[in-house]
């Protein structure tokens, strides 16, 4: 590995952090969304076990390999699975899908897929 590409690295890693920061934040932010859905709809069951899988495993592989592009990859996956989660707690109003495409925009624009 060349000087220079070991200097971009060096710049890019505290952009990365932050990203996977904010991710972080959303993520617990949609699982205690589900826990909030969870007391209106009665699916303690779905939110606790599969809401704590998805937001858990993103949060512990960021701990284990932070800043890495797999990482956002896996965050974005975790984002499409707490939405359905969502949708699988509200019965499926149409109105969350417009929820879901922006979820989708979101992961096209951190992780570049």
């Amino acid at each position: 590995m060349t000087d220079e590409a070991m200097d971009q690295n060096n710049f890019l890693l505290p952009f990365e952090q932050k990203i996977t920061n904010m991710l972080s934040l959303a993520l617990v932010t949609l699982w205690l969304l589900g826990l909030g859905l969870a007391m209106v709809q009665q699916s303690w069951f779905e939110a606790l076990l599969l809401g704590r899988l998805i937001a858990g495993g993103p949060l512990l592989l960021n701990y284990l390999s932070p800043g890495t592009r797999l990482i956002r990859m896996v965050y974005g996956a975790a984002f499409m699975a707490m939405t359905a989660l969502h949708v699988y707690q509200m019965h499926g109003p149409d109105r969350n899908v417009f929820r879901i495409l922006c979820l989708a925009r979101r992961r096209v624009c951190f992780c570049g897929l």
